[in-house]
């Protein structure tokens, strides 16, 4: 079968969860969330979908640094230029009136401009060596460092031979910035984004726009309207508009810090990457009508503090991380047979004539799927062999891409490990605790619990006895197990020198870097 010939896919999982909620590392999460801020604003009146963007391909300096291997054997204008044209005939760029002549205007020599081009090259925290030149972005200096997707063919005009594909962007930040669009705030972080992301703060920006002076910064590539969108019932649900709120929230307290763009960045995408993972559970718990999956609602991560013998909270860990990576299919699973085997018994009473209409008694999300299932049915197959194949379908749609969303964002931000185990359990990495000290201790310090409680009330991490009480699942634990793991996190704060233990003998939490607001000098 051809893939004209395959049958189009359910889109059950993009009504529980909206679109685009794909794997991928945290800082290509935050590329594609900066670059959907920037070009389509906060702006709720397009909601649930994305808006239709326009970007710079930036082709010409993407070029420059990653198809451009000759230059650090090149030693003058003449050799390198020649060399770089042919490369781009080779690359079926079309740029075939491109010459030197802007560069070495802006550079008073061929040493300069090729030390510049090996100081960007040498910067980009990502390593995207797998991917074409077309594929590979920059490092988030400023926002004029976004590039999009590009995918290029070798006829028409320029314009007509760029176009943007999305092979590796525009995903999963999509949904980050659709949520954002409902905060309360949603204004005053699209100020404080656009401050911080101003190219005239970094050297590296000022460098990237040096070298694209007096160049084109196209052509331009669309991304499509309502390429992504949020489940239609977004407004209705309660969880989506504390997930938001507490987002915005982190987002808006990591600004307000004294840090450069460069060093706030890595905290910024773990920061995402952690509430988009709070998103994925809370929706399957908030969808499903199984008390085993529904539960109290909220996230839970049992986090281990790192030790190298096994441990009965290593264990519990792993469980725990088992239990939310299957979740999301299971309750998939439980949404479509409930609604499938209600569908059948309708049509077998005749209180559905395939007419388009569902039970009042559903919830829009429900709704939606019933009448997706109702438009699928075939009236002359076998309700249980249909069954099946509609089942193989969703799963093997589900495996491909939101299945694995778990797994590798909870791994890419720094909250989960296979270290010193075969599988994979919950533990916070030093970068991700300073990320979380950094957003949530507002003052200069607070006590050790209010920090902890803050952790277990907005993403459901914890890693002693007093908070794993709170859950309303069972992790079979000794008290002196969990003391022991409290201990050793005690020890992992004082290692990154974030932990005070003042005379009153109280521990307490500081926050590692300083507020903007601060009276400090």
């Amino acid at each position: 079968m051809t893939r004209k010939d395959e049958p189009k896919q359910f889109e059950l999982e993009e009504k529980i969860w909206g679109r685009r909620l794909y794997e991928g590392d945290e800082i290509t999460l935050l590329l594609e969330f900066l670059n959907t801020v920037f070009l389509g604003k906060f702006d709720n009146k397009n909601l649930p979908k994305t808006p239709l963007i326009t970007c710079e391909s930036h082709l010409l300096l993407r070029a420059l640094i990653f198809a451009n291997s000759y230059l650090s054997h090149a030693d003058s204008w003449d050799l390198w230029e020649a060399k770089f044209k042919q490369n781009l005939e080779d690359n079926c760029l079309p740029l075939s009136n491109w010459n030197a002549n802007n560069l070495k205007g802006t550079f008073t020599n061929f040493d300069d401009f090729k030390k510049a081009i090996l100081l960007i090259q040498r910067s980009l925290p990502v390593d995207t060596s797998g991917r074409k030149w077309n594929n590979r972005f920059l490092f988030p200096w400023s926002k004029a460092q976004l590039f999009p997707d590009v995918e290029i063919k070798n006829s028409g005009s320029i314009e007509e031979s760029v176009s943007c594909k999305r092979h590796y962007f525009g995903h999963t930040g999509e949904i980050a910035y659709l949520l954002l669009c409902l905060a309360d705030n949603r204004e005053e972080l699209q100020q404080k984004l656009e401050k911080k992301f101003d190219p005239s703060n970094s050297p590296m920006a000022r460098l990237c726009s040096l070298i694209e002076k007096d160049s084109s910064t196209g052509p331009c590539v669309n991304f499509q309207e309502g390429s992504g969108f949020l489940p239609s019932d977004y407004n209705q649900s309660s969880v989506i508009k504390h997930r938001v709120e507490w987002l915005c929230k982190d987002l808006l307290a990591l600004l307000s810090l004294r840090l450069r763009t460069e060093d706030i960045v890595n905290p910024m995408g773990k920061i995402i990457g952690l509430h988009l993972l709070c998103y994925q559970i809370e929706r399957a718990q908030e969808i499903s009508q199984d008390p085993r999956f529904k539960k109290d609602g909220k996230p839970y991560f049992l986090c281990e503090v790192l030790q190298k013998k096994p441990s009965p909270v290593r264990r519990a860990s792993i469980a725990n991380h088992k239990m939310n990576q299957t979740l999301g299919f299971q309750v998939l699973s439980e949404v479509f047979s409930r609604l499938y085997d209600m569908l059948i018994e309708d049509n077998k009473n005749g209180t559905n004539r395939l007419d388009g209409s569902a039970p009042k008694t559903l919830s829009t999300v429900e709704n939606e799927i019933y009448l997706e299932l109702q438009s699928r049915l075939e009236e002359d197959a076998d309700p249980e062999e249909q069954k099946k194949t509609f089942y193989d379908q969703i799963r093997k749609k589900y495996e491909k891409h939101l299945g694995i969303f778990h797994q590798r964002m909870a791994n890419f931000i720094g909250l989960s490990s296979r270290e010193l185990t075969n599988s994979y359990r919950y533990t916070v990495n030093s970068d991700l605790l300073l990320a979380l000290a950094a957003v949530n201790v507002p003052d200069k310090y607070i006590p050790v619990r209010v920090f902890l409680d803050s952790l277990f009330e907005k993403y459901g991490i914890f890693f002693d006895e007093l908070r794993s009480s709170k859950t309303l699942s069972t992790f079979q634990i000794e008290q002196k197990d969990l003391a022991n793991n409290y201990g050793r996190l005690l020890e992992q704060f004082k290692s990154l020198g974030i932990l005070y233990h003042l005379s009153d003998g109280f521990d307490y939490i500081c926050n590692p870097y300083e507020r903007e607001n601060s009276d400090e000098q």
